[in-house]
């Protein structure tokens, strides 16, 4: 049982300010249907393994194993959900498989509204890009039967595995739309799933999309331009001339994405798959961009906000 004490640690500690400001409880109507009305034991709250995943990625725990040791050693945070000691690694596993790629993704897009509740991010100004993460497998035996062969980002050597497509707020350098495919896929085909959830918004506040020259087609400028949004994209050679980038200043701020890339996969284990098949590394993705989502909302709880984008400082900040 709680006692009166550990409940008064609990509700003073940071981690219980950040998952207040989460509102985790929000996404009430998608999980409840993923469980069975028959009587049996009462689950573990669903709230509390959402929660302890993302802060899973938040402090980029190497594993479900490790967080089992992680959340152990930090009793304030199971006493928050009423939990006597750590869900075992294998929990999450079934976790996973219960709420499924979909809804992993929805708690994504939900932190999404909530930066932007917080006034944390405008989408005024999107760019998109890509980056690349390895699959499970070995390459040679390619056991991951959705993974496939592409090119790395930067130095475009061949790689098995995947490509997360988001779109990222230049401004606040936040991701804010999400699409895994595997690594075979163009970016440009990734256009459709990361960019129409935001032309297609209540209110719709983008003016102006950045990208580079894989995004150089017709029909992601003719998109664009029906939705009154101004295109800022290189011009792609395609083999035949020097592929050029534009003059407008505001494509120097496409840096934003590959900050971003670069903190999804040094800080929040993106690069980091431990799983097989194109659901499971859906959902790793997500978790991966929800944690710098988390870390921008704990930086604004918790009133540091040089550290929006400092997930050493964030972490500090919380233990």
């Amino acid at each position: 049982r709680v006692n009166v004490i550990a409940l008064t640690e609990v509700i003073g500690n940071p981690l219980h300010k950040v998952f207040t400001a989460l509102e985790l409880d929000a996404l009430a109507p998608a999980v409840q249907g993923k469980y069975s009305k028959r009587k049996r034991r009462p689950p573990l709250p669903w709230q509390a393994l959402t929660f302890f995943l993302l802060l899973m990625y938040l402090f980029d725990v190497r594993s479900e194993r490790q967080l089992e040791k992680w959340l152990a050693k930090r009793h304030f945070v199971l006493i928050l959900f009423g939990l006597n000691k750590a869900p075992d690694h294998s929990t999450y596993s079934r976790f996973r498989k219960r709420l499924g790629q979909t809804v992993f993704e929805q708690v994504f897009l939900h932190l999404v509204k909530t930066c932007e509740k917080l006034g944390l991010l405008t989408k005024r100004l999107i760019g998109q890009d890509s980056t690349d993460f390895k699959a499970y497998a070995n390459k040679k035996k390619q056991t991951d039967k959705d993974a496939r062969f592409g090119f790395t980002t930067k130095s475009e050597e061949l790689f098995y595995g995947y490509k997360a497509h988001f779109a990222t707020d230049l401004q606040s350098e936040l991701p804010v739309s999400l699409a895994t495919l595997p690594a075979n896929e163009h970016d440009s085909t990734a256009f459709d799933t990361v960019m129409q959830p935001l032309l297609h918004e209540p209110v719709m506040q983008l003016q102006k999309y950045v990208a580079d020259s894989a995004y150089d087609a017709t029909a992601i400028r003719q998109t664009l331009y029906g939705h009154g949004v101004e295109p800022c994209i290189a011009i792609n050679g395609r083999g035949h001339y020097e592929s050029t980038t534009p003059k407008d200043p505001d494509y120097r701020k496409r840096q934003a994405c590959e900050h971003a890339n670069s903190r999804a996969k040094e800080f929040h284990r993106l690069n980091s798959l431990k799983l097989r098949g194109l659901p499971n590394a859906a959902i790793h993705a997500a978790l991966s961009l929800a944690a710098m989502l988390v870390n921008a909302i704990t930086a604004h709880v918790l009133q540091i906000a040089h550290a929006i984008r400092s997930s050493l400082a964030v972490r500090d900040a919380l233990e």
